[in-house]
C-alpha cells in the first residue's frame, strides 16, 4: 500500500513541475507584448470584422513569435496553432473558436506568469458567447 501512495506523491510531484516549466522561461515583459494584439484582436472578433480579425491574429503571431524559449513551452505551442487558426478562418465562428482557445491559454500565461502592472488586465465573461453557454 505505501508503494503506492509514494507514486502517487511523485507523480504528482512532477506533474507540479512540468506545470510550473511551461511558464518559468516566461518573463512579465514578454507577456506585456502580447496584450495590445491580443485586445485588438478581440475588439476584431466582436465588431464582426473576419478581415480584420485575420490580420490582428497575424499581428499576435508575430508578437508570439519574437519570443525565445527553449524549449519551447506548450502555451506557446497552444497560442501559436490557436492564431493560426484563426488567420486561416474562412468564417468568423470559427474565428471565435479559435480565439476562445487563445483566450484560455493567455488567461494562463497572465496568471502563472504575471505582467508588469503597466497595463490592467481584467477577464470577462460573456454570457452571450458560444450561443448563449457564455465564454471568457
Amino acid at each position: 500500500m505505501k508503494p503506492n501512495i509514494l507514486k502517487i506523491i511523485v507523480i504528482a510531484l512532477l506533474a507540479t513541475v512540468a506545470g510550473f516549466a511551461n511558464f518559468e522561461s516566461m518573463k512579465p515583459e514578454f507577456v506585456d507584448t502580447l496584450l495590445d494584439p491580443y485586445f485588438n484582436l478581440q475588439a476584431s472578433l466582436a465588431g464582426d470584422d473576419l478581415a480584420v480579425a485575420k490580420a490582428n491574429g497575424a499581428k499576435l503571431q508575430s508578437a508570439i513569435a519574437k519570443g525565445t524559449f527553449t524549449p519551447k513551452a506548450s502555451s506557446i505551442r497552444t497560442l501559436e496553432s490557436g492564431t493560426q487558426n484563426i488567420v486561416n478562418s474562412t468564417d468568423i465562428k470559427t474565428a471565435r473558436n479559435a480565439f476562445h482557445a487563445v483566450s484560455k491559454e493567455l488567461g494562463d500565461i497572465v496568471d502563472n506568469v504575471g505582467t508588469t502592472g503597466k497595463s490592467d488586465v481584467l477577464k470577462i465573461m460573456c454570457p452571450m458567447a458560444f450561443g448563449g453557454k457564455g465564454g471568457e
